[in-house]
C-alpha cells in the first residue's frame, strides 16, 4: 500500500475507499480484501460517498469533481474548477443532496436533483454530527447549509475551519498562528496557543474531546475541548548516522 492522501467508508456495502499516491483510487471492503482497482487521469486529493452505495465522488488538482459508479461504468466529470480541488463533500438532508467542491477560487455547490451549481466565495468547509449539517466558511463569513440555507455569520477573516461532531463548539484560524474557539457563532471567542508558523491545518478529533493544528513551519500542537494545551511538536532533524 502507497502514501494514503485520503480515505472514506461507505457502512451501508461495507466498501472503504483509498487515495494513493495521486491516481490510484482503491476499493476494500471490511476485512481488509481489496475489492477493485481504479486509476484517474490526474492526481486525486478527495474521495466522499453519500447515501447512495453505487457511487463515490473524487475531487483532483486539475480541478475536476468526478462520478465513479461501483458498478463498472465509465466515471463522469460533474464539475471544473479553474484550479485544483480543496476539499469535497456530500450533503443529504431533509434540504436535498448536493455536493459541495472548494478550490482557492471558490466553491461550486451542484444540486443532484436539477444538476443545478451555484458559486460561492468560501475557503474550506466542514460539517458536525448531523451530515445535513453543512459550513462552509469565506473570507469573513460562515454560511450554515441547514434547512433553510440562509443563515450566514460575519467573522473576522477565515483559512481554516472546523465543527465538533457533537454540535457543541468549532474552531477557527486566518492568516495567523493562532486558532479561536467558540462554543457559538454569536459568543466570544477563546484564543489558543500561537504556533510558530502560520496555520495550514485545523481539525477536531472524532469525539469531540480533542482539537488539531500544524503550521507551515512543521509544528503541531493539540488541545483538550476547553483549550488546555496538551501536545506540541515540532520538525526535527534526522540524527546522524555513526559508525561504531
Amino acid at each position: 500500500m502507497g502514501s494514503i492522501k485520503d480515505c472514506n467508508f461507505n457502512p451501508q456495502i461495507e466498501k472503504a475507499i483509498t487515495i494513493e499516491n495521486g491516481r490510484a483510487i482503491k476499493i476494500w471492503d471490511f476485512n481488509g480484501k481489496l475489492f477493485d482497482s481504479l486509476k484517474a487521469e490526474a492526481s486525486v486529493s478527495f474521495v466522499s460517498i453519500g447515501k447512495d452505495p453505487a457511487l463515490f465522488f473524487t475531487g483532483d488538482d486539475k480541478g475536476r469533481v468526478t462520478a465513479w459508479p461501483l458498478n463498472g461504468y465509465v466515471p463522469r466529470t460533474l464539475i471544473a474548477h479553474p484550479k485544483k480541488i480543496t476539499g469535497l463533500r456530500v450533503s443529504e438532508g431533509d434540504n436535498g443532496r448536493f455536493i459541495i467542491s472548494s478550490s482557492r477560487k471558490g466553491a461550486n455547490v451542484l444540486n443532484l436533483a436539477d444538476s443545478s451549481i451555484h458559486f460561492y466565495r468560501m475557503r474550506t468547509l466542514a460539517f458536525d454530527g448531523n451530515p445535513a449539517n453543512l459550513f462552509t466558511a469565506g473570507r469573513h463569513r460562515i454560511r450554515y447549509w441547514g434547512s433553510n440555507m440562509k443563515r450566514v455569520w460575519q467573522l473576522c477573516p477565515i483559512n481554516n475551519f472546523s465543527a465538533a461532531p457533537d454540535g457543541s463548539y468549532f474552531v477557527t484560524s486566518g492568516k495567523g498562528r493562532s486558532a479561536r474557539l467558540r462554543e457559538t457563532f454569536h459568543s466570544s471567542s477563546q484564543k489558543l496557543d500561537k504556533l510558530n508558523g502560520s496555520i495550514t491545518t485545523l481539525d477536531i478529533s472524532g469525539n469531540s474531546q480533542f482539537i488539531a493544528a500544524g503550521s507551515a513551519k512543521g509544528e503541531t500542537k493539540i488541545w483538550k475541548r476547553d483549550g488546555t494545551l496538551i501536545q506540541s511538536h515540532s520538525n526535527f532533524k534526522r540524527p546522524a548516522h555513526t559508525q561504531g
